[in-house]
């Protein structure tokens, strides 16, 4: 399954034109890396489960705004599930340009489990890589 390029293929139609085909593709994608993520921390851990540079790339592209709503949560909880559960595969989603996406959320969304998916995504991302913490802390406290 790893091998299959379904995760290829996946982040070719997440960039489809219908909402309900992206919504569908994130979904299917997030759940096929969030599996992939639980094969790689283990010690005889099969490299063939390493996450594909274009999946990450699509699940980060998929949090911008302007998005689909729910396309962007989808990709947020995916980089959640992630993050909470592989050190390997969670480190991919450990950079300043993830942790502001999600922080953007965070100050303009309205529904509140997104913005909760999205504060815990970047606390995970803080434990990963702990030079992005004093960023973080400073855009998120008072002044």
């Amino acid at each position: 399954m790893a091998e299959s390029g379904l995760a290829q293929l996946l982040s070719e139609v997440a960039v489809d034109k219908n909402e309900k085909v992206r919504r569908k593709a994130v979904a299917s994608l997030g759940e096929f890396m969030f599996y992939a993520a639980t094969q790689l921390d283990d010690e005889q851990a099969d490299p063939v489960w390493n996450l594909n540079s274009m999946a990450i790339s699509t699940l980060v592209k998929c949090l911008q705004q302007g998005e689909d709503e729910i396309v962007r949560f989808y990709a947020c909880k995916t980089i959640e599930n992630i993050t909470a559960q592989s050190i390997s595969a969670g480190c991919n989603f450990a950079t300043l340009e993830v942790a502001t996406l999600l922080l953007n959320i965070y100050h303009t969304q309205q529904l509140e489990s997104f913005k909760t998916s999205a504060a815990v995504s970047v606390s995970h991302i803080c434990k990963l890589n702990t030079t992005l913490f004093p960023t973080i802390f400073e855009s998120i406290t008072c002044k």
